[in-house]
């Protein structure tokens, strides 16, 4: 992480095989982002994706206007799956 961020890179860790075993410290990391899934910890087939608030406050998404700007909604591409986030 510490190379990335020497060179401008944004890091972006797949912690999916990890996050079932153990506590992760995105600040001792380091990354901009961190993603896993639900279902490496009997969850639904859901992607979980953290990212750092001022980075992904300088992100772009392309969306449809009417689509709110508002975070997480901001990244949603049409309705999201309620029952796969009741059941995460």
């Amino acid at each position: 992480t510490r190379v990335a961020k020497q060179t401008g890179a944004l890091v972006y860790v797949d912690a999916v095989q990890f996050a079932p075993h153990g506590l992760i410290d995105v600040r001792d990391i380091g990354c901009d982002f961190l993603i896993c899934s639900a279902y490496k910890f009997f969850g639904p087939h859901m992607g979980i994706l953290w990212g750092r608030l001022d980075v992904i406050d300088r992100l772009k998404p392309y969306k449809c206007r009417c689509s709110s700007n508002a975070l997480p909604e901001r990244f949603e591409l049409g309705t999201p799956q309620i029952e796969l986030m009741a059941g995460l």
